[in-house]
């Protein structure tokens, strides 16, 4: 699961995600994951507006 809370600050600044894939383990070591963690690619369509919100 990706962390909701995270995700609703990106979308209030205009991003949308965009892809969804699973995340790599910390150091390339197994034991450093619990579960199957999710990571989010989020896109803005203008970044110059980034610095202006």
């Amino acid at each position: 699961m990706v962390g909701i809370a995270p995700q609703a600050f990106y979308v209030a600044h205009g991003g949308t995600p965009v892809e969804r894939a699973h995340a790599g383990e910390p150091g390339g070591v197994p034991g450093r994951l619990n579960g199957r963690p999710a990571k989010l690619r989020m896109a803005w369509p203008h970044a110059r507006d980034l610095g202006r919100r």
